[in-house]
């Protein structure tokens, strides 16, 4: 599929820690926690979701190209 559609690599590379940044690696081990799992709630941590919308924005570069093959 990759040879067809090489847009699709940057999607495909996401899972693979040893392709990013250990900024984004930190970004998508954290959106993996029970935080952002089902609905918000007074419980979430707000701490953990603060990070990660800053690390979001230090990272967002690194993650369009990716948005773009989701896309």
């Amino acid at each position: 599929l990759l040879e067809k559609l090489p847009s699709l690599k940057q999607l495909a590379e996401l899972t693979d820690s040893t392709k990013h940044s250990e900024k984004l690696n930190s970004l998508l081990t954290m959106l993996d926690t029970n935080t952002f799992k089902g609905e918000a709630s007074f419980w979430s941590y707000t701490g953990r979701v603060f990070a990660a919308y800053e690390l979001l924005k230090q990272t967002k570069d690194e993650l369009a190209p990716v948005f773009a093959a989701a896309g």
